[in-house]
């Protein structure tokens, strides 16, 4: 479980943000800061955590919990209204805050960790460090430091799924042709469409379960890092010998030796992740059915469907049937409105044309 705070999120265009962020198997609740830019808290968890994060109902639930986030107003000044209204709320409610120390690098306690008076999910007390992280220049790129803490909590399972699938590839055409070939369904007289839709269901279905049943299998969810090459393994192995150093000795040339490795890992990155969806948009060359859920996958759009509320298969699919015959049937009848009035307006036409050819000519004559 992962809490982050000045996430900047909550734009339109950050949905990609969060599908680049997000491994398999994990899920993020985001608060962003709704009056202007900047701000916003959120928490990383496996997606088989439930979180909450409203007071007054967490505090009535017998499990254990945990409150993390970060605030707006100093919490070492004793004296400022806001630190006085939050220790007395969380006071009445049985709880306590437990990260002592400047939080920001201005020398101000902004996050907190807060737990019930009497609780043990914290093995030991909150640690506060500078992790420095650097951008791809090696400049620091954070305000707030990081608060360390360890949980007596059970570690989640992993993500595992039921997925069903048949080994098309190893069908023998020739074998299966000779099936269909002496079915009923090239023999078989039928009369009515929903005999043939119902023979042609069947017959097909017992012929593919005969060549390439349908199996499942249970996988374990794992992050797709496909891009991952041995060149940035190495990289980022480096990147924590340097770091362990630098923690080790507090010494600013270890210090810098670790900027240059955040700066060559982060760059080296971003080149893995760009060859390798360009080669893989290079490979999909005009199919735009794969480089559509290429794309979906890049922007974090889940292919999850999601039926509405139904008893069984069948009656929904006969639901969605009604639907479409319905729309039919609207489309017919206001076609026969439309045919009709535009032969009565024809005829009014006509009728109107032959008095004007009739007065006309008497004209003529007279």
């Amino acid at each position: 479980m992962l809490a982050l705070n000045e996430t900047w999120l909550g734009s339109a265009i950050d949905k990609c943000v969060l599908s680049e962020l997000l491994p398999t198997g994990y899920d993020i609740q985001h608060a962003a800061r709704s009056d202007r830019k900047g701000g916003g808290v959120a928490i990383v968890h496996k997606t088989n955590l439930i979180i909450k994060h409203t007071v007054d109902y967490i505090v009535k639930i017998p499990e254990e919990i945990f409150l993390t986030g970060d605030l707006n107003f100093h919490l070492d000044d004793k004296l400022n209204c806001d630190t006085r209204k939050f220790e007395q709320t969380i006071s009445d409610h049985g709880l306590i805050q437990h990260v002592v120390g400047a939080t920001h690098i201005r020398g101000h306690t902004l996050d907190v960790i807060i737990c019930r008076e009497k609780s043990s999910i914290l093995a030991r007390v909150p640690s506060i460090e500078d992790l420095q992280i650097c951008d791809d220049k090696g400049i620091s790129s954070l305000d707030h430091f990081a608060v360390l803490c360890e949980l007596n909590i059970t570690k989640p399972p992993k993500q595992r799924k039921s997925v069903s699938f048949r080994k098309f590839k190893e069908i023998n055409i020739e074998n299966i042709e000779m099936d269909i070939n002496n079915s009923l369904l090239l023999n078989e007289q039928t009369t009515s469409v929903e005999q043939v839709v119902a023979s042609y269901d069947s017959v097909l279905r017992t012929v593919l379960d005969k060549h390439a049943p349908e199996q499942s299998k249970v996988i374990t969810q794992r992050p797709n890092t496909e891009w991952y090459t041995d060149e940035l393994r190495f990289a980022k192995r480096e990147l924590r010998k340097a770091e362990r150093q630098m923690r080790k000795t507090k010494l600013e040339v270890h210090k810098q030796i670790y900027k240059e490795h955040c700066s060559r890992t982060s760059k080296l990155l971003f080149k893995c992740k760009t060859d390798y969806y360009s080669n893989k948009i290079s490979e999909v060359g005009h199919d735009q059915k794969k480089l559509h859920k290429l794309t979906n996958g890049l922007m974090g759009n889940t292919n999850d469907v999601v039926l509405p509320s139904h008893q069984s298969e069948f009656e929904l699919s006969n639901r969605f049937g009604n639907v479409f015959l319905g729309k039919i049937e609207t489309i017919r009848t206001n076609l026969c409105l439309v045919n009709e009035s535009s032969a009565y307006e024809n005829e009014e036409f006509n009728c109107v044309l032959f008095e004007v050819l009739k007065y006309g000519s008497s004209d003529l004559e007279a």
